[in-house]
């Protein structure tokens, strides 16, 4: 791929980074030169359960989740969509197995960055890390939001919680993966739904 298509792809990117703080020409180059463009297809898998998670990735189009298994059971625990950016986080920061897996929900352009890049960057550029700290801080926030959710105790408060916060991917994302991760069965989220309406 050439540097200006990748530029033109993760401009919408960097522009938002840039909302924590302006990046300076040479970082903004690097990125774009040391960033991997992949097109994903829809279901993919891009981190399996048990394989370690080598890149932090970048939705520059499409939708991706997490889950892990609970018995035979999948459990949805985070919808990432265009410019979030996505770890497994105790198996990237410990470079150690995965107990979740990375999918696609649909097809997606991902931008990818390996661990060690990463690092890189960072004593690179060390402005970057208060960057870094304000996505993490971020993160810690998203994680929150998704535990206040599941701290509640009706279905139909787990559901109107999740069209105030995530109202785009409500015709987006598959009703079981939903109910799964608003932690309440597909039929009841069917039927909170219709009473709703």
């Amino acid at each position: 791929m050439l540097i200006t298509e990748k530029k033109d792809l993760l401009q919408p990117f960097l522009k938002e980074l840039e909302k924590n703080q302006p990046l300076q020409t040479e970082l903004k180059e690097w990125l774009v030169n040391n960033f991997s463009i992949l097109n994903i297809q829809k279901d993919e898998i891009i981190l399996s359960e048990g394989e370690t998670c080598k890149y932090a990735w970048v939705v520059l189009n499409g939708i991706i989740r997490s889950f892990h298994y609970v018995g035979e059971a999948e459990v949805t625990s985070r919808l990432m969509t265009p410019y979030h950016i996505i770890i497994s986080p105790e198996s990237f920061y410990t470079q150690t197995p995965a107990f979740e897996s990375l999918q696609a929900l649909q097809p997606s352009v991902l931008a990818r960055l390996h661990y060690q890049q990463l690092d890189l960057l960072y004593q690179l550029f060390p402005s970057f890390n208060y960057v870094g700290r304000r996505l993490t801080e971020y993160y810690l926030f998203i994680t929150e939001r998704r535990l206040h959710l599941l701290r509640k105790q009706k279905a139909t408060d787990k559901y109107k919680f999740f069209l105030e916060k995530y109202p785009d991917l409500i015709n987006e994302v598959p009703l079981k993966y939903i109910a799964s991760f608003l932690g309440i069965n597909q039929e009841t989220l069917s039927r909170v739904r219709r009473k709703i309406k």
